[in-house]
């Protein structure tokens, strides 16, 4: 009957992710080592490597004899009579920790408090980390000379340490801004630099050239920041060749103006090769990633490069749209590992069509989650899709495939998962609830924030969806982009909910000032003006919008939208007038050029019963239930009584899934109209019970007219 709230349509982020084979989850890393690491990278970081500056590198500040060795920690390096050896940064961490707390032994959950700083990493990453140790000292595990397993308890040193203070140490930490003048940065500006060849072999020097080249090339015809030259990256020091002292990652990026970096190296794994890739922000001074070696045959160098530029690119792609756009924007705190830029690409078509062209933005979403399976925000995006266009049982194939595809055990998929099986069920509180908890872990997503304000409209919490839209910063794409008309429709609506209706005219007229199209919020304007009694207002809205070509065509529902708040507000006569305009403007244009929709509404607001109900029989009879109440309670109107009980009787039988108390709704519309208010209440009652969401529809519904001025009523639609 009613065409319902304006805006109902909305999108997010839902910004979760996991790769999907089968290893565990990457989040930002805070260590370049060749195996998995966790968490956010803090201050105590320096620039150069990227590892911890713990208190157990500042006690032992100064070079040390281990045995055979001479331990530099500063410089990574283990020095004897006849070699110097290179220690990756946080296997020097290891070792400089053991050390310090020789001869004792420290059990593992020591090792990660101090080494790791408590971030979450697998045992096997330590055991790793202790083999790597041993390789480079040249132990042997099973007669140790300088760390042994102490089994069940944990590792010790055995091997004599003597302390040597000749050279002093001189920290790599973090060259200041002032120092290196990081304020010129340009944050959108790339610098991607060789890889460092950790093979041992200097044949292979060449696969850090290349990596570069293919990395620089990418993001270049990507459009993916502005990309330094790879002539200029090549004149770059690489982080191995270093003095004591100097920042090379910070230099590089001075030197070229770049804010962010792009740096790694490889190494020899058997017959495998392993790259390792990391992302530095050097207008914050702060690793921004450190992914997952990406591991492939020696042969397939290529297919391994490719799939690193991949993930570099939607990296950056969704780290540059974090800070310049509310729509593109996956937050990188929260996402874990960055889609291929494949996918990312096809996730922002679907995302810029999901206003507007809901088959294309499924098509496109689709093929983002066949592009990378763990893609878990584009996957969310495709169940939101289904959603909107009223389709729950597809959504929740979808979410099924989902669960399926991606591993849940992140808070953000866990939120997500129980908002979707909560709406799915109808359950608006506890789907509010989940929305929440993820806005929380993105407070700055526009999209989840919308999801959160309608959500609230349905669990009938008016007042914090005008929250939730009030705290979307408005800029970039958003300001002009649907969504921000979607955002416009949810605090209008909310406004309308509280009876707020100035307010709500004011946020129509300020975003009609500035979107392209103002014709698309005409129906919230006239909404607006006609529930606060500004007849004379809506009439010049009308006329404007029928001297607009492009309007022409929605001036009947705008006619019809006047008609339905008018008359729920009060107002008899002018109603009825609306109601006959918008007939005789159908009638102008030939009925079979207007929805159907408007010319039976403007029937019933006329009041031609008989002409409204042959209209809704038609209706009726392709199983539209709101076409059945309303045959139903107009039945009841005229005085056919069978024909009521006969359409009462088939709602009752009405058993499909995900219909949200639809067919109760319709049957409190036929008591109503029998004289039964009691009757019409409890069963409203019921439908809220199964899942019908609070929204505007309801304070102006026709079928529920007779109980307009129950006060118990409208404590129920108006919370």
């Amino acid at each position: 009957m009613d065409p319902g709230t304006p805006g109902s349509t909305v999108f997010l982020t839902m910004n979760e992710h996991r790769r999907n084979d089968g290893e565990r989850p990457i989040h930002r890393a805070g260590v370049v080592v060749p195996f998995p690491t966790t968490r956010t990278v803090g201050k105590d970081y320096n620039g150069a490597t990227m590892r911890p500056k713990t208190a157990l590198r500042e006690a032992t500040n100064g070079f040390f004899e281990l045995g055979d060795w001479e331990v530099r920690p500063s410089n990574n390096e283990l020095v004897s009579r006849r070699e110097t050896r290179h220690l990756e940064p946080m296997v020097m961490d290891l070792l400089v920790f053991m050390a310090a707390r020789a001869p004792e032994v420290v059990s593992k959950n020591d090792i990660i408090d101090s080494v790791w700083e408590g971030r979450f990493i697998s045992e096997g990453t330590l055991t790793n980390t202790i083999a790597e140790l041993r390789r480079v000292l040249g132990d042997d595990a099973r007669r140790p000379r300088y760390i042994e397993t102490i089994p069940k308890r944990g590792y010790r040193v055995v091997a004599e340490i003597e302390r040597t203070d000749a050279i002093p140490v001189v920290e790599r930490g973090i060259v200041g801004r002032r120092d290196l003048g990081t304020d010129t940065l340009d944050p959108r500006r790339v610098l991607v630099l060789p890889f460092e060849n950790r093979t041992g072999d200097p044949a292979r020097d060449v696969i850090g050239l290349m990596a570069m080249d293919w990395l620089s090339q990418g993001l270049a015809r990507w459009a993916v920041g502005d990309v330094v030259p790879t002539s200029t990256a090549r004149e770059m020091v690489r982080p191995s060749e270093a003095h004591p002292g100097e920042d090379p990652v910070l230099a590089a990026s001075v030197e070229t103006g770049a804010g962010v970096i792009v740096w790694g190296s490889y190494y020899l794994d058997g017959e495998s090769i392993m790259i390792q890739a990391n992302v530095t922000d050097a207008t914050q001074e702060r690793l921004l990633w450190a992914l997952d070696p990406i591991v492939g045959p020696s042969d397939s160098v290529v297919e391994i490069i490719e799939s690193l530029r991949q993930r570099i690119a939607g990296l950056l792609a969704c780290h540059f749209a974090s800070d310049s756009d509310e729509l593109g924007q996956l937050d990188l705190g929260v996402i874990g590992l960055p889609p291929p830029f494949d996918a990312y690409r096809e996730f922002l078509n679907g995302r810029e069509r999901i206003l507007n062209d809901m088959t294309e933005a499924v098509r496109h979403f689709r093929r983002a989650v066949e592009l990378s399976p763990g893609f878990f925000p584009a996957w969310a995006n495709l169940v939101i899709c289904h959603f909107n266009i009223g389709d729950c049982e597809a959504a929740a194939e979808i979410v099924d495939e989902m669960e399926a595809s991606c591993s849940l055990d992140r808070p953000g998929h866990k939120h997500t998962r129980a908002f979707f099986h909560a709406r799915l069920g109808g359950r608006w509180a506890e789907a509010l609830a989940a929305v929440r908890s993820l806005e929380a872990l993105a407070p700055h997503d526009g999209p989840n924030k919308m999801l959160v304000a309608t959500t609230a409209l349905h669990a009938g919490k008016p007042r914090l969806a005008v929250d939730a839209c009030s705290a979307i910063r408005l800029r970039g794409r958003f300001v002009r982009h649907p969504a921000g008309i979607v955002r416009c429709r949810l605090i209008a609506s909310a406004c309308h909910m509280l009876g707020e209706h100035d307010r709500e005219l004011e946020q129509v007229r300020e975003v009609a000032a500035v979107i392209p199209n103002p014709i698309a919020v005409l129906q919230l304007e006239v909404r607006a003006l006609a529930a606060a009694g500004r007849i004379e207002d809506v009439e010049r809205v009308l006329d404007r919008a029928l001297s607009i070509p492009a309007a022409l065509p929605m001036a009947g529902r705008l006619m019809v939208e006047a008609a339905f708040e008018l008359r729920s507000h009060g107002h008899r006569r002018s109603p009825i007038e609306m109601a006959k305009r918008a007939v005789a403007w159908v009638e102008r244009r030939g009925p079979e050029t207007v929805s159907g929709g408007v010319l039976r509404d403007a029937m019933c607001l006329g009041g031609r019963w008989q002409e409204a109900r042959e209209l809704f029989e038609r209706a009726c009879a392709e199983g539209d239930l709101q076409a059945m109440g309303a045959v139903g309670w107009m039945s009841e109107r005229i005085g056919d009584r069978a024909r009521a009980e006969e359409i009462d009787g088939l709602l009752q039988e009405v058993d499909r899934p995900y219909l949200y108390g639809e067919p109760l709704l319709q049957r409190a519309c036929i008591e109503a109209h029998r004289g039964s208010p009691g009757r019409a209440m409890d069963l409203l009652g019921e439908a809220f019970a199964a899942g019908m969401p609070h929204d505007v529809r309801l304070h102006r519904e026709l079928g529920l007219e007779p109980l307009w001025g129950d006060s118990k009523f409208r404590e129920v639609i108006q919370p």
